[in-house]
């Protein structure tokens, strides 16, 4: 229904879809008046050279991540739905699932490399958190 929900969470989820602007079109419309959308998602930036790794593929990613999304990338489709004071962030990302995952894939360089991440500005932060509400 129309303007029913007061939250909507998205967590890993905006770039596994296609036409990522017309989807948050929708989620705009479920979204009732001064309603609040929150969102985590890989960043563009970062994303893909995990995924090679993880894959051994330089474009098999392409076929799950295909809506990858920048800082300012996403700021603009949100502000283009019609979305309202879109924060975008940085969250904490030094947890034992990535610690695990990092190494898995890199051995002791990916805690090295976490390290760094966790210090980087958020254009290559790895991950995008954020909130924005509809008017």
């Amino acid at each position: 229904s129309d303007e029913f929900y007061d939250v909507v969470t998205m967590f890993d989820v905006i770039e596994h879809i296609p036409d990522i602007e017309n989807y948050l079109k929708d989620v705009y419309r479920i979204i009732r008046p001064g309603g609040i959308f929150v969102f985590q998602t890989p960043n563009a930036r970062i994303n893909p050279l995990f995924e090679i790794v993880r894959t051994k593929s330089l474009t098999a990613y392409k076929d799950y991540h295909c809506s990858l999304q920048t800082p300012n990338s996403l700021r603009r489709i949100l502000k283009n739905v019609g979305f309202l004071d879109v924060v975008i962030e940085k969250n904490e990302i030094d947890s034992e699932f990535n610690r695990k995952k990092l190494q898995r894939y890199f051995g002791p360089a990916g805690l090295v490399a976490l390290e760094i991440f966790k210090r980087v500005p958020l254009g290559i932060y790895p991950n995008l958190w954020g909130n924005c509400k509809k008017k």
